[in-house]
């Protein structure tokens, strides 16, 4: 079983999960995909909640990443490790 199938999301959600979150950190490296695409590789992404996405890069151990996944929005926001996100509003309401 793989982690679509086991947290029960379609795979189109994660497609855009992955790519979503390789965009955010190629505009916080200032690269604008420009380099291979590789670099961006996550080395773990998991369901946190319905929709929300966490993830850690494989080669950028100093940031992580939160994604949402709305209908028909994703929204990716990367940030050094160690900062907490507050979000007063759940993003997924305006998604």
């Amino acid at each position: 079983m793989t982690l679509v199938e086991r947290a029960g999301v379609h795979r189109i959600d994660v497609a855009s999960g992955f790519w979503t979150a390789k965009e955010a950190l190629a505009k916080v490296l200032t690269t604008g995909l420009m380099a291979p695409f590789q670099v961006y590789n996550l080395a773990e992404f998991r369901l946190t909640s319905a929709g929300t996405w966490e993830g850690l890069f494989q080669n950028f151990a100093q940031y992580k990443t939160t994604v949402w996944i709305g209908s028909p929005y994703a929204f990716a926001i990367v940030l050094p490790k160690r900062t907490a996100l507050g979000l007063e509003d759940d993003l997924r309401q305006v998604l």
